[in-house]
């Protein structure tokens, strides 16, 4: 009885364990086959629903990831662990289908050179041509120069350098509006804020709270946006938090407590004044103007010149500076050149021609075309104003100023002898076929010869058509003959037209050459050197040094050497680049 009793519970025990293994293969076989088929529709991704990123930060860094290994990847292989890579670096105005340069615009190049270079550029140039292919190249969506050395530095943190110095504020703002807030730091926020407080747009910079970091940059932005909105108690709250955080600027505090104590300022206790500073100044209406000079940073030129101080000598003489290095819209110097004679009237008796001062008779120029209405007076004074802003290297970025007046007047052969001059102005202004119809006037004119010559060597340099183009070149020859041009432009014509032509002038070179010299500076062989081997294989690198050979001076831009090797550069990265170098220069001195 024991033993069946016995059994008995073994084989219910038995029973029992093998059904719970069973039952326990079931649950865990179904699980593994549920499981596997969910796998099959979608991998498990463990930081699916754990990321730190958005979806829209996960987009944003997706396709700035990608602009970035395209850029990379495209035209030729870079090795990644001699570039530090940014996505700053993706980011530009310009691609070839918009007049900016390739992608490989700085194929070739070296990171460190480049910023060399770059430190090496006069930023204030007074050819616009070489400083337009600079801004060109320098906001090309491109791939950047190679770093062979580890370096902190990107390469938009170049750009941005060499547009701060040169002043070139509105192609800053372009690139700030382009940067993903991501990228966004106090140093390039601190350049921004700069190029809105040159026109005195502080509540723009207050809105920016946001994006400013915590600390002491935000403290002094905050200071700043309290004293200009006049908001005293707040102003006294941080002016405290200046002094406790012991970052205090002695000569801002000096400034928020007369705003403070409703207290004259001196601006002789000032020591370094700034473009927030001037702008506290200029907003108590005190005149600051006496402590601006062509010496003073080119934000505070700015300032002044966009500040309702009256135009006196002072302030037309900077904008006229500023806009011969592109710094300044032509549109001020117009303005300033009317504000000018405000409260006299301007005497039309008044020879400005042969004034002591050539900004006065710039000035008094530039109102009597403004003012008059009889086309007749129109031809001459347009020629005065051409040699005169050609002079100063104002022509280019001033002739849209007086370009309405020269479109309106009808072609006649009476006006031949002014006719080269307003030509250039229509040129300048991209209208072709009001020059042409010019050309046609002076057709049957036996007397006008070489003055429809000089006419068609524009044209040419302008994009004319093919008859004219055709004509220019088969006649090459005579233009290096022509009377009026002096030794150094003989030379550069012939120079230009041997670039386009088989004809090298061979006898043209034998004959005399009265030059003693070429001009006062020597141009560093090892410079000339550098670019004739650069050209070939990176254009960017080739423009910058074109830009220092040509240098930011008259003299130096009468240099042949040098003004020969950039000419051959620029045939070589573009033919209508040379075209417009070599229209500039003479339209800046006339054939």
């Amino acid at each position: 009885m024991e033993d069946i009793k016995t059994n008995f519970i073994r084989n219910n025990s038995l029973l029992y364990i093998f059904t719970t293994v069973v039952v326990s293969v079931i649950i865990i076989f179904s699980i593994n086959t549920i499981y596997a088929e969910e796998n099959d529709k979608k991998p498990l991704d463990l930081w699916e629903n754990n990321s730190l990123l958005s979806k829209d930060e996960d987009k944003k860094k997706e396709l700035n990831s990608v602009s970035t290994n395209n850029i990379i990847n495209s035209e030729e292989e870079i090795d990644q662990s001699k570039i530090n890579v940014s996505n700053l670096d993706s980011i530009g105005i310009y691609d070839e289908s918009n007049g900016g340069f390739s992608i490989g615009v700085w194929k070739n190049s070296n990171f460190d050179q480049i910023e060399y270079l770059l430190n090496k550029v006069p930023p204030d140039s007074r050819n616009t041509v070489l400083k337009n292919l600079i801004n060109k190249s320098l906001l090309t969506i491109s791939n950047p120069p190679v770093q062979k050395n580890k370096n902190k530095k990107i390469f938009f943190d170049l750009k941005i350098a060499y547009l701060e110095k040169a002043a070139n504020y509105n192609e800053i703002e372009k690139l700030f509006s382009l940067i993903p807030e991501d990228d966004l730091n106090d140093d390039l926020l601190n350049k921004y804020i700069t190029s809105k407080l040159i026109n005195g747009d502080y509540k723009s910079i207050c809105r920016l709270d946001s994006q400013i970091s915590e600390g002491k940059f935000k403290l002094e932005i905050n200071s700043f946006c309290k004293a200009m909105s006049n908001n005293l108690p707040a102003l006294d709250l941080m002016i405290s938090l200046l002094i406790e955080e012991d970052i205090a600027d002695k000569d801002l505090l000096y400034i928020y407590y007369s705003y403070i104590n409703q207290t004259e300022i001196d601006l002789k206790r000032i020591k370094n004044l700034d473009i927030k500073k001037i702008n506290l100044i200029s907003n108590l209406g005190i005149d600051f103007s006496e402590y601006i000079d062509e010496n003073s940073p080119l934000e505070l030129q700015l300032f002044f010149i966009y500040s309702k101080l009256k135009a006196e000598d002072k302030k037309v003489v900077l904008a006229e500076n500023l806009l011969s290095t592109s710094t300044l819209e032509s549109s001020v110097l117009g303005d300033l050149y009317k504000q000018y004679f405000t409260g006299s009237n301007l005497n039309t008796s008044v020879d400005y021609l042969n004034m002591e001062s050539s900004m006065k008779k710039r000035v008094g120029i530039y109102n009597l075309i403004r003012s008059t209405s009889d086309q007749s007076k129109l031809p001459k004074l347009l020629s005065l104003y051409v040699d005169e802003m050609g002079s100063q290297k104002l022509l280019l970025n001033s002739a849209n100023l007086v370009y309405d007046k020269a479109k309106i007047i009808t072609p006649k052969q009476s006006y031949k002898n002014d006719v080269l001059p307003i030509c250039v102005i229509l040129l300048i202004n991209n209208d072709t076929e009001k020059c042409k119809e010019w050309l046609d006037a002076l057709t049957f004119d036996k007397d006008s010869k070489e003055i429809i010559k000089k006419i068609k060597f524009y044209l040419f340099l302008k994009n004319g058509d093919d008859q004219i183009k055709s004509s220019v070149l088969n006649n090459a020859e005579n233009y290096v003959s022509l009377e009026s041009l002096d030794d150094i432009d003989k030379n550069i014509i012939a120079k230009f037209f041997s670039l386009r032509q088989e004809n090298q002038f061979l006898e043209f070179w034998r004959s005399k050459n009265d030059m003693i010299r070429t001009s006062g500076i020597t141009i560093n062989i090892k410079l000339i050197e550098y670019l004739n081997q650069i050209k070939d294989i990176s254009v960017g690198e080739a423009i910058l040094l074109s830009s220092i050979i040509y240098g930011n001076n008259n003299e130096h831009s009468k240099d042949v050497y040098a003004l020969f090797s950039i000419i051959k550069t620029l045939e070589v990265i573009n033919p209508s680049f040379t075209d417009e170098f070599l229209f500039e220069y003479f339209a800046n001195n006339l054939i």
